[in-house]
């Protein structure tokens, strides 16, 4: 039996041998009002639509999706009624799953793709609306866009 186990171990790590691994990992996410100072862009934007594409950087090709969200409030980092956000489409790399037609809370960063545009993810404060109550508080009121 310990024969079997040595050789399914060995098959494993044979066949997994040179290929790239990836885990999304996650700091705990910083309180409301300072996940504020430190992000670029924090406002409740309704998901008006998706697209995906590929970019390429240090860790290969990957999917990325745009989402183009209709501004209700902001906070900061936002002046139009719309805004452009990129989250990563490849699960291991955290990125957030944004549904059409629902409300979010972002909190958002410079992209890490180069593209100079904003960037959210799993690991940053950004949530449903449903869930965002304790973070609406803190925030407090925000602006509406212009």
């Amino acid at each position: 039996m310990k024969h079997i186990i040595l050789i399914a171990l060995s098959v494993i790590l044979i066949l997994s041998y040179g290929r790239n691994s990836y885990a999304c990992s996650c700091m705990t996410a910083p309180p409301p009002r300072q996940a504020l100072k430190e992000a670029k862009a924090v406002f409740v934007g309704e998901v008006l639509s998706k697209e995906v594409f590929d970019v390429t950087d240090q860790y290969g090709t990957q999917p990325v999706v745009r989402v183009i969200f209709s501004v209700s409030r902001k906070w900061k980092g936002v002046e139009g009624t719309e805004a452009i956000v990129h989250t990563s489409g490849w699960n291991p790399a955290c990125g957030f799953r944004f549904e059409e037609g629902k409300k979010y809370l972002i909190y958002a960063y410079p992209d890490r793709w180069k593209l100079n545009v904003l960037e959210t993810g799993i690991c940053n404060r950004t949530v449903e609306i449903e869930n965002a109550k304790k973070d609406l508080r803190a925030l407090g009121r925000g602006s509406e866009p212009k």
